[in-house]
């Protein structure tokens, strides 16, 4: 931490696996090796304040549309508890801008992490095109009276061998259930008509 000479992780050799928790922050020079770095770390530490970050730690502070500046911008990974509810929540442009290009993201095992998006009256997509899954976090996304989810994001949101009926009403509503075939089938209807995938 603090280390204004700090250039690079040594290609590994800084890395110690036994390690609980782990801090590499505000290091202005520092490229910590992001693949080296989060196979030692995926969990229970933080990465932030460098040169390169390996993504994007957020505290479980509500993102509004003061907080969000302080996001990167085009995280590839998403690390910690998201939120976004309430009455000052950003704008689309703003969250496709900032986490459009996630394709994971990261809880931790020990400490409790949250994806939590519900009571946006505006918040019509999420915009996780490149989502590919999400590893130890708890998800809440609910009262969200025009959302509309994409086949992909659902995959990457929804584990169907953990969830057996999830439902959202209002103007778009979501349905996962298993059928007698033990697959999941899924179906949502959007204002664009009704969409449905088996996985």
């Amino acid at each position: 931490m603090n280390n204004s000479k700090l250039e690079t992780m040594a290609g590994g050799a800084l890395l110690i696996s036994g390690a609980i928790y782990v801090r590499i922050e505000n290091n202005p020079l520092l490229d910590p090796n992001c693949t080296h770095v989060l196979a030692y770390y995926g969990h229970n530490r933080i990465i932030r304040g460098n040169r390169l970050n390996c993504g994007c730690e957020l505290d479980g502070i509500a993102l509004t549309n003061i907080t969000i500046d302080a996001v990167e911008d085009n995280c590839a990974a998403i690390f910690g508890a998201l939120y976004i509810f309430g009455p000052y929540t950003p704008s689309p442009e703003t969250l496709t801008r900032k986490f459009g290009n996630a394709s994971v993201v990261y809880g931790t095992n020990n400490l409790e992490r949250f994806i939590r998006i519900e009571k946006n009256g505006r918040l019509q997509r999420l915009g996780w095109h490149k989502l590919k899954r999400v590893i130890s976090a708890s998800i809440q996304i609910a009262a969200n009276p025009n959302l509309c989810v994409t086949i992909p994001e659902l995959e990457g949101i929804l584990e169907p061998w953990t969830v057996y009926r999830a439902e959202a009403k209002h103007s778009s509503s979501l349905i996962f259930d298993k059928n007698k075939h033990d697959k999941a089938l899924l179906v949502f209807a959007c204002k664009n008509g009704l969409h449905s995938s088996t996985f």
